[in-house]
């Protein structure tokens, strides 16, 4: 738990203001979405489309009134029209990542799911808080400053229960599907060999691979809540608002992050390369492929990549 000038921020306060946020932005983005227009807006690394609606810009506003209201000294980094207001406290570097629609094109498409907003906080260089909300189902994913709990406030009509977002640490890999973000065959070699052994879901029945698309924040979700055993993210461009809350929650719950390095000549081993991962202020290349499971989990990784002669270097590199 953090406790170094705790009066800068008031975590419950923070909290509050967070989820009211996220709240406002996920039901202007429900009113909009069967007349927002939408258009392209430039193109992604890996060359598909990047999307903007009006109602992008809209919820943005929304929540940056919201913020620069309540925490005037702060800074902000949003998505949209390239804001960027650095603090104003000195000696500190305290900001927030805003993402006022996460999937925007699951967005324009009218999707029931795929779809939300996400928020996150950062106090020199570590995420001390996040909010993550599907706008269809109302459900937020959480954590506020100083406090050492992590919620998954789930809606039941006009009531939010909230229910701890832990690991069930006891299910194994063997039990549990793997989630990409793209088909296997658009994955490089190493990823297809993890993908296609023994190590994920050995259920004969059972789907081993799980695709997700739309919000990156609600498909790391199906992996904090445990609905898959391991996430495997494309390369492509790092971003403030899409990597920050998600690098926030992950390393909160334990999980870890592996670079899918694969051997460039026949004698040469496949590396699984830990890292601890660092909020970007800006948008960063990201050249690899990534892992992403739980620590409890580590020990069975090791073990199956031995077997496999995969080498997996555990020291942590930035």
């Amino acid at each position: 738990m953090q406790t170094e000038r705790t009066d800068l921020i008031n975590g419950p306060v923070m909290g509050i203001i967070m989820r009211e946020a996220c709240r406002r932005a996920m039901y202007h983005a429900r009113t909009r979405c069967f007349d927002a227009k939408a258009k392209v807006k430039g193109r992604k690394a890996d060359g598909r489309e990047d999307w903007i609606t009006e109602a992008d810009p809209e919820c943005q506003k929304i929540v940056v009134d919201l913020l620069r209201e309540c925490f005037p000294d702060l800074g902000i980094i949003a998505e949209e029209e390239g804001l960027n207001v650095p603090c104003a406290i000195v000696g500190e570097d305290i900001y927030f990542t805003v993402d006022p629609i996460d999937g925007t094109s699951a967005y324009k498409r009218h999707q029931s799911q795929g779809w939300g907003f996400m928020l996150a906080l950062v106090r020199n260089g570590v995420v001390i808080a996040v909010c993550i909300g599907d706008a269809n189902s109302g459900d937020q994913y959480y954590y506020r400053p100083y406090s050492e709990n992590n919620h998954r406030l789930f809606r039941q009509g006009e009531f939010v229960e909230d229910v701890p977002l832990e690991i069930d640490k006891a299910n194994p890999l063997g039990q549990q599907a793997v989630q990409l973000r793209d088909l296997p065959d658009r994955h490089n070699q190493l990823v297809q060999e993890l993908v296609a052994g023994n190590l994920f879901l050995q259920e004969p029945k059972g789907t081993k691979v799980k695709i997700a698309e739309g919000s990156i924040g609600l498909s790391m979700a199906q992996l904090w809540k445990g609905e898959v055993g391991a996430c495997i993210l494309r390369p492509g461009n790092a971003t403030p608002w899409d990597d920050t809350p998600v690098i926030g929650m992950s390393l909160r719950l334990g999980f870890v992050f592996l670079r899918l390095i694969p051997g460039e000549g026949e004698n040469e081993k496949h590396k699984l390369v830990m890292f601890t991962p660092t909020p970007p202020k800006a948008e960063t290349p990201q050249p690899h492929q990534i892992l992403v499971i739980h620590n409890s989990r580590m020990d069975e990784l090791c073990r199956w990549c031995s077997s496999h002669n995969l080498d997996v270097v555990v020291f942590a590199e930035r």
